[in-house]
């Protein structure tokens, strides 16, 4: 009888766990695990994430424009030797207001999830159906109050393609300050123009960080990635740029890990 109860609650477990995602049910601390990310996003193999949190992004419209402190992110204390594992990034600026996500966990339960900074990395880390875009800026959200069972980073990936123009990342990664040097203020960033063309579909998965000071690299990180086709642009000239400063050490890219479950939202 014993084994029988035990073989009914582990299939009740799994059967949760397929029910509502990994996004939500494996980000139980102690009671499932999440993977190592990057991890390759197959749209043909996807499955099917109706369930998943809903994300709210209007917030990004409302906030209004805002100065953006960019910065040369070094690993340790500042030096000129190139790491992998180092980058550019940018945060909002001291005074101002960080545009916020709200994540609608099943109850439901609405979580607000404040972006804690934008970083790239050349080439991209998640390959998208067999190809590595240029570069993947990394929008990270920070709750360190989200709650139990909960993550507490929600990363929206969006993918850089050469054109011609000037975006909004244009105005971010242009003479780009060096490793040593103090950060610079990018004025009047419409955040808005950071996220992808549309919102409406997404590929979900819960991973880990991808830097860190010894792997596993810590998790989990509710990853909300978006198709190529709905990122952003970057002039050519600035991608060169971006990739030359990590040359040396091939890239500020993690290599990619085991492949795991994506779901698709909306299905």
């Amino acid at each position: 009888m014993r084994r029988r109860l035990v073989l009914l609650l582990s299939g009740c477990v799994a059967t949760l766990l397929l029910i509502t995602g990994s996004l939500y049910a494996a980000s139980y601390a102690g009671v499932f695990t999440f993977v190592q990310s990057p991890v390759p996003i197959a749209t043909a193999s996807a499955v099917n994430g109706n369930s998943q949190p809903a994300i709210d992004f209007s917030n990004y419209s409302s906030v209004g424009n805002q100065t953006m402190s960019l910065r040369y992110n070094s690993k340790g204390t500042c030096n000129t030797t190139r790491d992998r594992e180092e980058d550019v990034r940018a945060s909002v600026a001291s005074g101002g207001t960080s545009p916020t996500i709200t994540v609608t966990f099943p109850g439901p339960t609405n979580v607000t999830y404040p972006l804690s900074n934008v970083h790239f990395h050349t080439h991209a880390e998640h390959k998208f159906n067999g190809t590595y875009e240029p570069i993947e800026a990394h929008l990270v959200h920070f709750n360190a109050s989200a709650g139990a069972g909960r993550p507490q980073y929600v990363v929206v990936t969006v993918y850089l393609r050469p054109a011609a123009g000037w975006s909004e990342y244009d105005e971010l990664l242009f003479n780009t300050p060096a490793e040593c040097d103090p950060a610079v203020n990018r004025l009047d960033i419409n955040p808005a123009n950071l996220l992808p063309t549309s919102t409406t579909t997404s590929y979900r998965y819960e991973g880990s960080l991808t830097t860190g000071s010894s792997s596993p690299y810590p998790g989990p990180v509710a990853w909300v990635i978006f198709d190529p086709s709905v990122g952003r642009t970057l002039q050519s000239s600035h991608i060169t740029a971006y990739e030359n400063v990590f040359s040396g050490v091939g890239g500020n890219w993690r290599a990619e890990q085991s492949p795991t479950t994506i779901y698709k939202k909306p299905w």
